[in-house]
């Protein structure tokens, strides 16, 4: 049997005829050598000269072998010795990351350059951001009229009148004008903290650049840049900044509100009225016509709100797009015209075809609180047209079966998000209301209340109502009864966990309740601690304390020391307020007066 051969490292050195070459190949090795010396010898002889003329190219034909493919290859020349030294300079000055100019000329060239919007600070010999960000204004003004109309310079120019305005970026609206907010997004007006440390500079550079945007626009124009794409956001942002300089200066009047709005007093046969009319079902005016509406004083509101919007009021809040102008006037009305508006809503609650928007109806509820308005009549028109059984009414309200909450996969509509609000604006609100969601979630059977409880949208209405001041102990009770042999599949599942997390807070003052969940979720250990959420679940609850000594966790969380904190991630909107003990407030009260005895 022959033996095969092997491949051995020798020590020695190889030859050539170790690679067993062709005499032809070798003959081409020979002929590139030649050519790669007579290369080195015209570079130098190119670099000695400092001739900026190449030779045209070199043939390779002639030194490759003919098997072998012939790539495309040409010379083009090469750099002067002054050109490579020159990017050679440039290269280490770059690394060192060190330039030549001095801070002198630097701080000249500035000073020389100093103008325009730059001659709005305090005169400091120093450059801050401040005078940087001014700099760069100077640098912007006179193309402010183009930047509105820019698809991407628009949002440049928004960011700086946030900027010198004291608005955090983020709470900014959205960046398209047809856009609506989310369901979850709160539309709430932020103030900065640190507003009153707001540069004085800034000040007067945004009384600078309205007064550079204004004075170039005429009626005609404002009007035309209202139902701009890119303008119309702008415009907004430039409301909000002249409603700013207004309240720090009283004697300034708004110039841009007065080119959108010339008259004082709109009627029917005004002319801006036609204008307003325009802009309410537009899906980019009406933005703007939303921040009008917030921005304009009182008496510029009412005539607005008596001349175009409460004569339709009931035919606005029917439509997708002026049902938000109708959130917008409803935030601004009093306890007399909303007890009016609520009157005229009721009158089509009962038709669901011709009931209003659900983000109007929870609009309504919110101000109704706030204002303290009565709301009987309110309740009476949601039974009607919601049904005055107790069990369907919160399905009813959701517009969905317990068979499409149990669908994981299926995408619920939006209207179903914004229903889940309205419920829970109604548990904040008086017994008229808050009765109707607690009545519903509590005839509620065992698996509805599962159901509900696993599912993402209708869990938060549960959770709300758990951990609302105005829950009653039946009530908690009996939703604890109903979900107590169902804890594991609660743990185990994403959105089962927070309402796990809400009855933590419910059972705060039903200790024994609470020590059933305790024992239910032990019972189910397994099969908590192998799915993905229920180690959370476990860790909040404390169970291993439950599980290792139970009279410990028992005197831990019965007093409230050494409460179970629930992570921040599954612990949204619900806040757990612990309560100190006698031991603890006398602690606190000895340490009190060491210090002051100290002092």
């Amino acid at each position: 049997m022959p033996q095969q051969n092997k491949k051995i490292r020798s020590r020695r050195p190889k030859t050539g005829d170790d690679y067993n070459l062709s005499e032809e190949h070798r003959v081409s090795k020979r002929k590139r050598d030649n050519v790669q010396e007579n290369i080195g010898d015209d570079t130098a002889s190119l670099a000695n000269s400092g001739s900026e003329h190449a030779p045209q190219g070199y043939d390779v034909s002639e030194w490759m072998p003919d098997d072998v493919e012939q790539p495309e290859i040409q010379f083009f020349g090469f750099l002067t010795e002054d050109e490579h030294a020159q990017i050679e300079r440039a290269n280490d000055e770059l690394d060192a990351n060190q330039f030549s100019v001095s801070e002198e000329c630097f701080a000249s060239v500035m000073k020389e350059n100093r103008g325009g919007f730059s001659n709005l600070t305090n005169g400091n010999d120093s450059e801050s951001m401040e005078d940087l960000f001014l700099l760069m204004l100077d640098e912007l003004e006179g193309n402010f009229a183009f930047l509105m109309t820019d698809k991407f310079g628009s949002h440049a120019l928004r960011s700086l009148l946030s900027v010198v305005r004291g608005v955090p970026l983020n709470d900014e609206s959205k960046t398209k004008a047809s856009s609506r907010p989310g369901p979850f997004e709160q539309q709430t007006h932020r103030k900065l903290e640190s507003r009153e440390h707001l540069p004085e500079s800034f000040t007067r550079a945004a009384e600078k650049i309205l007064s550079d945007i204004t004075s170039g626009l005429d009626v005609g124009s404002a009007r035309s840049l209202s139902l701009h794409p890119s303008a119309n956001p702008v415009l907004q942002s430039l409301l909000h900044l002249e409603k700013h300089i207004t309240k720090r200066q009283s004697d300034s009047e708004p110039r841009l509100l007065k080119l959108l709005i010339t008259e004082d007093k709109i009627d029917a046969e005004s002319e801006s009225y036609g204008f307003i009319s325009g802009l309410i079902y537009d899906p980019i005016g009406s933005r703007l016509l939303e921040q009008i509406l917030i921005c304009c004083n009182g008496k510029l509101f009412k005539s607005l709100y008596r001349a175009v919007i409460k004569p339709k009021l009931s035919q606005y809040v029917k439509n997708e797009v002026a049902s938000y102008v109708a959130i917008a006037s409803l935030d601004r009305l009093g306890k007399d015209d909303l007890a009016e508006a609520l009157a005229g809503f009721v009158l089509d609650m009962s038709d669901s075809s011709k009931r209003p928007q659900t983000t109007v109806i929870r609009k309504l509820v919110e101000r109704c609180v706030f204002r303290g308005v009565d709301m009987d009549i309110l309740r009476t028109a949601l039974t009607a047209g919601y049904g005055t059984n107790s069990a369907r009414f919160l399905f009813n309200l959701l517009g969905v079966e317990p068979i499409d909450l149990e669908n994981k996969e299926k995408r619920l509509q939006p209207q179903v998000v914004h229903a889940s609000l309205l419920a829970q604006s109604m548990i904040d609100a008086p017994a008229a209301l808050s009765n109707l969601v607690y009545s519903s979630l509590g005839e509620l059977s065992e698996r509805e209340l599962v159901t509900i409880s696993c599912n993402a949208i209708s869990s938060r209405i549960l959770q709300k109502a758990l951990t609302s001041e105005s829950s009653e102990l039946a009530f908690r009770r009996k939703i604890v009864r109903k979900l107590t042999e169902y804890m594991g599949i609660l743990a185990a599942d994403l959105y089962g966990g927070h309402v796990l997390d809400a009855l933590w807070v419910a059972t705060s003052s039903l200790f024994i309740y609470k020590e059933r969940v305790a024992e239910k979720l032990l019972a189910n250990e397994t099969m908590i601690l192998a799915s993905g959420k229920g180690w959370i679940v476990w860790r909040n609850w404390d169970m291993e304390t439950f599980k290792s000594t139970r009279q410990r966790w028992a005197i831990k969380h019965k007093s409230g020391k050494g409460h179970s904190k629930i992570s921040a991630e599954r612990r949204e909107g619900v806040e757990i307020v612990s309560q100190k003990s006698r031991l603890d407030l006398a602690r606190q009260r000895y340490g009190e007066s060491k210090r002051s005895r100290m002092l």
